[in-house]
């Protein structure tokens, strides 16, 4: 019998340590992610910014050329690329969710939340396991 009652109390340990460490492998994805989302912002942003004002100018004389391969004259029927916007690119608005304080949050608030938010989660959680389901989800 005593046997039997560490074996389970073995088995329910290594249990919770792999859930810790799969929620620890999830949380940094998650991070992961966000984090290269926002470089992809910021590069897309840098882009817009340089073509909205890129127009290239080519020398279509040069003053005194000594031979053909100094000339830097641009062939008549090739034009250069020139970028002309009518109107500004339309701003991309984020709407970014205003996440409330789960901690100050009721168990029963918590799974209504997780429900709106389409978050699996059940009545038998504990409170930190329902948080740390919303907030991997979010």
């Amino acid at each position: 019998m005593a046997r039997k009652s560490q074996r389970l109390r073995r088995q329910r340990r290594i249990e919770r340590m792999k859930a810790k460490e799969q929620e620890a492998k999830l949380t940094k994805v998650v991070e992961d992610n966000s984090v290269v989302l926002e470089r992809m912002k910021n590069v897309s942003n840098s882009c817009d910014k340089i073509l909205q004002t890129f127009e290239p100018k080519f020398n279509t004389t040069v003053d005194t050329p000594e031979t053909e391969e100094e000339t830097l004259e641009e062939p008549s029927d090739i034009r250069a690329p020139m970028l002309k916007m009518s109107e500004p690119p339309p701003e991309i608005k984020e709407t970014i969710k205003q996440t409330p304080n789960f901690k100050t949050m009721t168990k029963k608030n918590l799974v209504k939340f997780a429900k709106e938010n389409n978050v699996k989660v059940y009545a038998a959680m504990t409170k930190a396991n329902i948080i740390k389901a919303i907030e991997a989800n979010l």
